[in-house]
């Protein structure tokens, strides 16, 4: 069931963004490139006390996830960015530090469903 929605979630990208598998695989690895910086921005920021800048990068990261399919990382950056932008706290660093773990996993997954779909072919 996972492989069809996966497959379904993937299909539905390709087509939105007029892309191939190649060309969604290389947006993949963008995303996985400034997810990491916006991140470390994101680190700084609460660090640093600064709200509107850990707000801007969770919803760089919300929108840029939300885009490539990677619903969870979306969710999860939303409620991310609407919490920081009143509130940064003991917990903020840990609360990002979920959101890698949950990118990452979501990622994996994606990057899976197009190998074996590149080696079914």
């Amino acid at each position: 069931m996972l492989e069809e929605q996966q497959k379904a979630s993937v299909n539905t990208i390709l087509k939105d963004l007029e892309i191939n598998l190649v060309e969604f695989k290389e947006f993949l690895d963008v995303l996985e490139e400034s997810f990491y910086d916006n991140i470390e921005l994101a680190k700084t920021a609460i660090l640093n006390s600064q709200n509107e800048n850990a707000y801007n990068e969770m919803h760089s990261i919300r929108g840029s996830s939300s885009c490539l399919g990677l619903g969870k990382t979306s969710t999860r950056s939303k409620e991310l960015e609407y919490l920081f932008k009143d509130t940064i706290d003991e917990n903020s660093l840990v609360q990002l530090e979920e959101l890698n773990e949950i990118f990452e996993k979501e990622l994996y997954e994606k990057n899976e469903y197009i190998i074996s779909h590149n080696n079914a072919d």
